[in-house]
């Protein structure tokens, strides 16, 4: 048996209005913050990129100076070394010519290369003398005297 005594009836009312304005306050935040960090990556990328261009046009201008400076030593560096494939060419010629042995033909070298360097004449050109010397039957060790 039961004994019905009255109903009761009740409403619960939950007032989330001030939960949901946290977290509105708390996306605006997050999304002002972020915001923060796009600018601020910007400026840096910004910052970074105009530094890079900077260093590029400093190694364009020493890449233009160094172009105009190569040129002329590689002219150069050319004609040294045709000077000393000269000087050997003209060193074995005389080789054949005389017969000297290879002490011989050393010494004649050196004193090649002194001459050279007390009258200013290349190497090259004081073998070619030696050369025609040696071809017309000349003293080779009278033409080194000085």
């Amino acid at each position: 048996m039961s004994v019905e005594v009255g109903s009761a009836v009740g409403y619960f009312d939950l007032d989330i209005h001030g939960f949901l304005d946290g977290l509105k306050s708390a996306r605006d935040a997050v999304n002002n913050g972020i915001g923060q960090v796009e600018k601020a990556s910007e400026s840096i990328a910004t910052s970074f990129g105009k530094n890079l261009q900077s260093i590029g046009d400093g190694m364009q201008s020493i890449g233009r100076d160094m172009a105009a400076i190569s040129l002329p030593v590689a002219g150069a560096g050319a004609a040294l070394l045709k000077l000393g494939s000269d000087f050997e060419t003209e060193m074995k010629n005389i080789a054949a010519i005389t017969g000297f042995s290879v002490n011989e033909l050393a010494q004649f070298e050196e004193g090649i290369k002194n001459i050279a360097l007390s009258t200013g004449t290349s190497q090259a050109a004081l073998a070619a003398s030696g050369k025609m010397v040696a071809e017309a039957g000349g003293d080779m060790v009278l033409m080194l005297a000085q």
